[in-house]
């Protein structure tokens, strides 16, 4: 009932923020006010964004002058301090002709501090509003978050991937709109920006790296978009070219999701959040380098080149760089037209295909796939096609057989096993365990979720209520959460697993995991001794 506190109370909700946070909260405020029609409290909450001004940044002193022509007041205080202009401006602005700034097929997404802020705000109240998957309204805000997602690309994007793979937030509509959004709804970047960031990146013109380049995109990533190409050898290809704006947004993205670390150590009880804040934001960045993604495609190619049901595009690197990849062009099914038309019997060969190509890839390579995204995959005749490794994390030869006893431990049910080896896999992390450390809640969390299928003594159905409580269990029921501070690798397991286990949940055919991990331990083993096994990684650089 009282209108200036409840502008307080925002405000000071908002205190954990920096100072250009708290204004793109009190600026959404005093927007959301006046679209009420409620001009005196727009002007309250206009009246303290502008004092925010004192420690905020030139553009967000524009966008409150902004603000201040669309409520029809104002701002107090702003033109004493600015002596009526916003700081680094030649002339005071016209307040009525202040605008958003456009944008144009050379930059299609957002890359302003504010604006881009602004964006993730309207994101995060997207989350909010659709998470009832069951509701005719949380279905339609589904669809719309799907369409905001896919038009601010990056790390936003990413995580709209990793929402899609839990039932319970999502429904089934979200990541089939995600998908077809990505396909042919997001922004795209013009022919000539093409050519240009093709020119910057290699050294050369598209006309003289291939006999044939399509202007038109076969779709976008989170960070890049890809076109069919032919080489001078006639070769069809698909070449990835990265977004020249994409890491200036990154990074911006990744200031507004340190933010959220306060939320994340309320779970945590302050364990483990910054880890995990940090882990994602070297993840982001990591999937801006294309020669890493390069170098881990190669890798994991060659790897689990015995992996049967499993195809992965070989890399041209003559015709790749940092923000350049070119590959093999794969044809195949999308998920969504596999998951319609594929027998069950086909259904079942792809679930134990994805199965045993999650596991090679870490006992191997050392390789963590975490990205066993729908929209990551093509299903062909007799082979699954996996196509983007930007979102990898890697284990050295050490922890990658760590990694595999782990697995086993579970698979043997062998309580005794697993305390030595992730004693011993925490220690090569760089995190030993704690004399807090919960080893048996440990145990029973490893073999009630994320080994579940494969510690099972008879053909376990990985289905959505599965995965809806192994993402519980995981997020809020880890008993070391909050009291011991886990090796950052430990959340790349994780979603590296869950991904996994929601493509299964789709594919919904129960199988003999447990034979399976056998057959892929036992591959990995013989692998691991036969001669120059370690110096794959060597080979590809």
């Amino acid at each position: 009932g009282d209108p200036e506190r409840w502008v307080r109370l925002e405000a000071l909700a908002c205190g954990l923020a920096g100072a250009d946070e708290r204004l793109l909260a009190l600026g959404a405020l005093a927007r959301r006010v006046g679209d009420a029609g409620n001009p005196a409290l727009a002007r309250l909450a206009l009246a303290a964004y502008t004092r925010e001004c004192r420690a905020a940044s030139d553009d967000a002193c524009g966008d409150a002058l902004g603000l201040a022509a669309r409520t029809g007041g104002a701002a107090p205080g702003l033109a004493a301090r600015t002596g009526g202009a916003a700081p680094g401006l030649a002339a005071p602005p016209q307040l009525s002709g202040w605008q958003p700034r456009q944008r144009s097929s050379d930059e299609p997404v957002e890359t302003g501090a504010v604006g881009r802020r602004l964006e993730l705000g309207k994101i995060l109240l997207g989350v909010m509003r659709s998470r009832n998957a069951a509701s005719v309204t949380g279905r339609k805000d589904q669809q719309a978050l799907a369409k905001s997602l896919a038009r601010v690309r990056g790390p936003a994007l990413r995580v709209g991937q990793v929402l899609a793979q839990i039932p319970s937030l999502m429904a089934p509509e979200f990541a089939e709109a995600l998908e077809r959004e990505q396909a042919f709804g997001a922004p795209r970047i013009s022919p000539r920006v093409v050519r240009e960031s093709f020119r910057a990146a290699t050294g050369r013109d598209i006309a003289e790296a291939f006999a044939h380049f399509d202007d038109e995109p076969l779709g976008a990533a989170s960070i890049g978009q890809v076109h069919r190409a032919v080489t001078a050898a006639g070769e069809e290809v698909a070449v990835k070219i990265q977004y020249p704006f994409i890491e200036k947004a990154v990074r911006i993205d990744m200031r507004v999701f340190r933010l959220m670390t306060p939320l994340l150590a309320a779970v945590a009880s302050g364990r483990n959040a910054k880890e995990f804040a940090q882990t994602f934001e070297l993840m982001a960045l990591d999937e801006c380098d294309y020669e890493r993604e390069a170098r881990i495609q190669e890798l994991v190619r060659l790897g689990v080149a015995g992996v049967a049901g499993v195809r992965i595009a070989r890399v041209l690197p003559g015709l790749s760089a940092r923000r350049v990849l070119t590959m093999e062009l794969l044809r195949g099914q999308t998920t969504a037209e596999f998951l319609a038309t594929a027998a069950p019997v086909a259904k079942a060969a792809a679930a134990r295909a994805l199965f045993r190509f999650v596991y090679a890839a870490c006992f191997r390579t050392g390789v963590l796939y975490t990205d066993v995204y729908r929209g990551n995959l093509l299903f062909g005749d007799d082979a699954v096609m996996v196509l983007d490794f930007g979102a990898t994390g890697l284990f050295d030869a050490a922890q990658r057989r760590l990694m595999r006893q782990y697995c086993e431990a579970a698979l043997n049910q062998d309580r005794r096993r697993h305390d030595a080896v992730i004693a011993a896999l925490m220690h090569a992390l760089g995190r030993p365990a704690q004399k807090s450390f919960d080893f048996e809640g440990q145990f029973a969390l490893l073999v009630g979720t994320l080994a579940a299928p494969f510690a099972a003594a008879q053909p376990f159905l990985v289905d959505q209520e599965f995965v809806d409580r192994e993402t519980a269990a995981l997020t809020v029921g880890n008993p070391n959460l909050k009291g011991q501070s886990l090796p950052p690798a430990f959340y790349q397991v994780s979603r590296m697993v869950i991904s996994l286990h929601s493509i299964l949940a789709q594919l919904n055919q129960p199988l003999d995991y447990a034979a399976l991990m056998r057959e892929e331990i036992a591959a990995a083993e013989a692998e691991d001794a036969s001669p120059g096994q370690d110096d794959l990684r060597i080979r590809v650089g």
